[in-house]
């Protein structure tokens, strides 16, 4: 469930006093997954239709235009016309008066009393089906679903109970995907506007769910919290084989790692691992490939985030770096010290050399033998050339 409560309606300027009206969020308010055919609540929506449709199908409930006339009642009883004009504005709530929709006017005499501002109301709640229609356009339903989280306002002047009504929205995958970009996302704008007054389950496959994942997250910012399993799962033992701890892909993971929410841009992956952007896409199509991370966003924007296993993998990867730095067993502990520096040198040393000639170690190749010095020798340099002699057996060194 995700909710944002950084919502703040301030309507100070240098000739009022200043009005912050900060809506009151429900704990329960949100949005959660459930599983196709889990329909549960006042109302059940088809999120696969536009956003014109998805509108009309929620306020063809009664009860639900009651909840938009008292929202709009708790948001503006108790502030002067000043102050309702200036909050209008910040909702960009405005008339279309070739519909014949004055909102603005409807919503300014809902200060007043019940008695005075039930025709007002009444009018309200009759226009808010045409809203997208004819010269109405989409940003009027986002503007006017805006008011929804007021619902639960605690308004010192007006006090109405209210509850977090539940509703369940239905997104087909192949009718979803089939719908132009634009039209999916007033249809995730208007269900995040909507989360913080309703409790909204919103039922749909992994495909589904993937999909918003990668292409709507922005639009929809709860996504980002949901887990996605994976199709046939990741074998996290065989992608342990092909990647290199100290290699490019798993910079990659280490990277996403550090921030928050597991999310960074292309740019910000180029500057962090100090590749070439040829390089570091591959990589990334490659972890993408093993089921670590997913990418999502336009061509312009493209951003990728890690996935669970992706997290699990960078830890056993962790791990496997440490265990090679740790010092071997044996009573004496001053060769064992001497041994543990040697060998994480040698690591280090081959570590650059595989980044310095460009050789990709992604098929999890480790140092062997040729890659380091034998155990028991040391390498000295005399007169300019280079002598591989053996340790004493007690912890002196070599004169």
């Amino acid at each position: 469930m995700t909710r944002d409560n950084s919502n703040s309606y301030d309507t100070t300027d240098v000739r009022t006093t200043t009005t912050s009206i900060s809506p009151t969020i429900p704990e329960n308010a949100g949005i959660t997954r459930t599983e196709p055919g889990a329909s549960a609540g006042r109302v059940v929506l088809t999120g696969h239709n536009t956003i014109t449709e998805v509108w009309q199908g929620l306020v063809a409930d009664p009860e639900i235009r009651d909840y938009l006339v008292i929202a709009a009642r708790k948001a503006v009883v108790g502030l002067d016309r000043d102050e309702v004009e200036k909050f209008l504005d910040s909702l960009r709530i405005t008339n279309t008066p070739q519909m014949h929709h004055y909102p603005e006017d409807l919503i300014l005499d809902l200060r007043w009393s019940a008695a005075r501002a039930k025709e007002s109301g009444w009018e309200l709640s009759e226009i808010a089906p045409e809203l997208g229609t004819g010269s109405s356009s989409v940003e009027d339903i986002i503007s006017i679903g805006r008011l929804f989280q007021f619902v639960h306002h605690q308004n010192p002047h007006l006090s109405i109970d209210t509850e977090t009504l539940t509703i369940t929205v239905e997104i087909e995958y192949e009718k979803f995907k089939g719908r132009s970009r634009t039209q999916r996302t007033n249809v995730c704008r208007l269900l995040h506007v909507l989360s913080k007054a309703f409790d909204i389950r919103l039922a749909v496959s992994q495909n589904t769910q993937a999909f918003l994942k990668q292409f709507h997250r922005e639009d929809l910012p709860c996504v980002s919290e949901w887990s996605i399993i994976q199709r046939g799962g990741t074998d996290t033992d065989e992608v342990l084989v092909k990647l290199d701890p100290y290699g490019t892909s798993t910079k990659i993971l280490k990277a996403l790692d550090q921030e928050p929410d597991g999310t960074l841009s292309y740019s910000e992956l180029y500057e962090f691992v100090e590749k070439s952007a040829s390089r570091v896409r591959q990589c990334v199509s490659k972890l993408r490939e093993y089921g670590l991370i997913t990418s999502f966003g336009s061509q312009n924007n493209k951003k990728v985030t890690q996935l669970d296993p992706g997290a699990e993998v960078l830890d056993n990867l962790q791990q496997q770096s440490e265990q090679r730095c740790q010092p071997y067993a044996s009573p004496d502990p001053t060769p064992n010290s001497e041994r543990q520096r040697r060998e994480c040198a040698s690591a280090v040393r081959w570590r650059g050399e595989g980044d310095a000639t460009g050789i990709s170690r992604e098929e999890g190749r480790r140092p062997g033998a040729a890659d380091r010095p034998a155990r028991g020798l040391r390498v000295v340099r005399r007169f300019g050339r280079r002598f591989r002699v053996r340790r004493p057996a007690s912890g002196c060194g070599v004169g």
